[in-house]
């Protein structure tokens, strides 16, 4: 331990432990009984838990247990925490893990309307959950938003590692084995840079607080901890870290031009009438009793992608779920020779330009939420190859729902969002002929603060990205209008939006719009009334085409 050059204010030690029974140990040196500080408050006594409580500061679950002093998650108990706050300190300790395991020290710790959140020192069993060894969800990764250095040695499962988290200041250090393997500084733009591409985006001021509590997680799995011994450092002389961008426009109320304003109703259509403006039902597609959703149309209008969801009545002609393709010889023809690609339940498919690569969602058997799929094939006339989780979205979001998949024109990128569309990613392809290869994570400003609490889902690029239409739903509500949004340049959110209406109709009530530059067509799928807000959890829906739409001629000044 290197605290000779430090001020220490008092030093709160954790006796010395013995080995769980099951794995055992090396004899314990001396200096593994360094002598308790006399100090009042000591971090942890090794005997009770004492000075511990759990998320809802109750007593701590049985499910957590100190034998032989060593700390041992043996049963599902839930997270704990440390009674009090830390600022400047050093916390190392000694830890294992049985296969598979899945655990972890969280500290910097907020209280988000009772869900404790903080950086977290990521303890995983790297080969069994599939990271990679130096990847943002592996072990000693600050986690989600730094990944461990080469130095990084770990011992083999079943025996002790030695780890340290220093927090001095604005910079946070990670230490395994001997060797440091992170290091941050929260008043970074780096630091804000990877916030902004986390599942913590939406989390104000998260890892800017001084001050906070300690956690120890329960992911369900055990986990063994000994040797803990807590060093408060002196109060850091460092400036205090400049407050975020969130802070920022959360303090200043007079900057509301990032924040989308509500939408009044228009005063007459935004897409004015013309000869060949026609909305019409894909008659030849949409089946009784099933429901059509998310079209995808090729670039050249000639090939329409979209997915079935399966009977909505028992004895209905309906066909099977799954994700089809029609094709048609121009735009004034109907859609022939439906077959399906892809069978099974797989909500929001998007195509590639160049039609090899598929991406959608669907349920997978180790977590609850929804993954991004994705599946690839040589050539058009090949049938798709089984479908894989994308890896990369996997290492920076293990746990978080992704939703509303959409390829860009060009094929460059694929936009997606977290959750319900609060905030837009682009997955940038580095080799569209191999998609997924060398692929990197970027935030898109798109929609980045609605402080109105509503849901813009389904985004989708207009050419040069200028444009972009999506959905507006209000939670609870299960109908939504569609839009289309606009800017000035690629580097600042949408700010300008308007409801789709058209005349002799009104609103468009739909989802997932997909614009045809080539034929002018606007695709979306929607309930048989298209104008009355019907409730699209209650109503099977169909396909629908506005033909004539030029999204450049949407009327943005009638609100």
């Amino acid at each position: 331990m290197r605290f000779c050059s430090l001020f220490l204010c008092s030093v709160f030690v954790l006796p010395a432990f013995a080995d769980q029974p099951d794995l055992k140990s090396p004899s314990q040196t001396s200096e593994d009984n360094t002598k308790r500080s006399s100090n009042k408050h000591v971090f942890f006594d090794g005997k009770t838990f004492n000075g511990w409580t759990t998320e809802k500061g109750e007593p701590v679950n049985p499910g957590w247990t100190i034998e032989n002093g060593v700390i041992y998650r043996k049963s599902r108990a839930g997270h704990i925490i440390s009674a009090r706050e830390y600022g400047d300190f050093e916390l190392s300790f000694e830890w294992k893990l049985a296969k598979g395991g899945n655990s972890g020290i969280k500290y910097k710790l907020i209280d988000y309307g009772g869900w404790f959140l903080g950086c977290e020192y990521q303890l995983i069993d790297d080969a069994e959950w599939g990271f990679g060894s130096h990847s943002k969800g592996s072990t000693g990764s600050i986690y989600q938003l730094y990944a461990p250095n080469k130095q990084k040695k770990l011992m083999p499962i079943g025996q002790y590692n030695k780890s340290r988290i220093v927090v001095r200041g604005n910079i946070i250090e990670h230490w395994l084995n001997g060797k440091k393997i992170v290091e941050a500084d929260t008043s970074s733009k780096e630091w804000r840079k990877r916030i902004a591409m986390s599942k913590f985006s939406d989390k104000p001021g998260f890892g800017l607080n001084h001050a906070g509590r300690i956690m120890i997680t329960d992911h369900r799995h055990p986990v063994w901890l000994r040797n803990i011994r807590m060093v408060e450092l002196s109060p850091s002389t460092l400036p205090k870290p400049k407050p975020n961008r969130i802070e920022r426009q959360k303090n200043n109320q007079s900057n509301k031009s990032a924040v989308p304003a509500a939408i009044d109703p228009p005063k007459s259509p935004s897409i004015p009438a013309n000869p060949r403006l026609r909305l019409v039902p894909l008659k030849e597609i949409n089946t009784a009793g099933t429901n059509e959703n998310d079209p995808w149309i090729s670039p050249d209008g000639t090939k329409l992608f979209f997915a079935r969801y399966g009977r909505r009545k028992k004895g209905s002609d309906s066909k099977p779920p799954g994700i089809y393709v029609a094709a048609r010889k121009s735009p004034q023809s109907e859609f022939t020779g439906e077959k399906l690609l892809l069978d099974g339940v797989r909500r929001h498919p998007t195509v590639s330009p160049d039609g090899l690569h598929i991406t959608f969602l669907m349920r997978a058997v180790d977590v609850k939420e929804e993954r991004l799929w994705i599946a690839s094939r040589t050539s058009t006339d090949q049938p798709f190859g089984a479908p894989h989780r994308i890896a990369v979205l996997e290492e920076e979001w293990p746990t978080k729902s992704f939703k509303f998949p959409s390829f860009s024109p060009d094929g460059n990128q694929m936009l997606f969002t977290l959750g319900q569309a609060k905030k837009v990613f682009a997955l940038v392809f580095k080799n569209k002929a191999k998609p997924l290869e060398g692929s990197t994570i970027e935030p898109i400003p798109a929609l980045e603060q609605k402080a109105d609490g509503q849901n813009y889902p389904w985004p989708f690029f207009i050419s040069d990205g200028l444009l972009m239409l999506c959905c507006h739903e209000t939670p609870g509500t299960g109908n939504g209008r569609l839009m289309l949004w606009r800017r000035e340049s690629l580097s600042e959110p949408f700010r300008q939006g308007v409801y789709l209406s058209i005349p002799k109709h009104g609103y468009l009530y739909g989802r997932s719009p997909r614009y045809c530059e080539a034929t002018k067509e606007l695709f979306f799928y929607g309930t048989e009334s298209l104008s009355d807000g019907r409730s699209f959890g209650k109503e099977a829906t169909d396909l629908f085409v506005l033909k004539g739409f030029d999204p450049s001629k949407v009327v943005f000044g009638s609100n």
